[in-house]
């Protein structure tokens, strides 16, 4: 990274990967902060004139996470117990920190396998309803959903439009079977 660069950086914060980033811009909140500084009329150096620019930046930019697309069996409940798993297991990492008396640990530790047991069954559970569901989908619509998964899957780009006279051709006497 060039000196320059690392200088532009300067106060803006740790780095982060601009895809992971949604970024929305409050124009307005810019420009009067700008207003704000211009409007006083006082003589501003070029260094601090950069700062205060960086600061209008940093008050109307609002940049968030964006979260990741859930899979499509993921359901409430899954989440809820999730959640309920990585409080537990918080709880624990807490009591093995402290040194906590072992009763206290060991009852922390099987709540917590039970829960991370209760959540893997729960999910395969899930999984497996959602695929039976997709077979089904399949024997009515092939191009549904569960084409556009194994498309997604594969990694392959979308396919260009084919008519319903051209699809039957392609098939042909292929047999779709489970």
């Amino acid at each position: 990274m060039s000196k320059l660069a690392k200088n532009n950086r300067q106060g803006l914060g740790p780095k982060r990967k601009s895809a992971d980033l949604k970024f929305e811009v409050d124009w307005q909140t810019f420009k009067n902060t700008i207003e704000l500084i211009a409007g006083n009329g006082v003589d501003v150096s070029h260094e601090s004139g950069a700062k205060l620019i960086r600061l209008a930046y940093k008050n109307s930019i609002k940049a968030g996470r964006q979260r990741k697309k859930v899979p499509y069996w993921w359901t409430d409940s899954i989440s809820s117990k999730r959640e309920e798993c990585l409080r537990t297991r918080r709880i624990l990492t807490r009591l093995r920190k402290r040194k906590a008396q072992t009763e206290a640990c060991a009852a922390a530790k099987a709540m917590y396998w039970s829960n991370k047991k209760e959540l893997s069954k729960l999910i395969s559970r899930t999984k497996k309803r959602f695929w039976e569901e997709l077979c089904l989908e399949i024997d009515s619509d092939i191009w549904g959903g569960a084409y556009k998964i194994v498309l997604k899957r594969a990694g392959c780009l979308t396919p260009y439009e084919v008519s319903m006279d051209m699809r039957k051709q392609i098939i042909g006497g292929v047999e779709l079977t489970r």
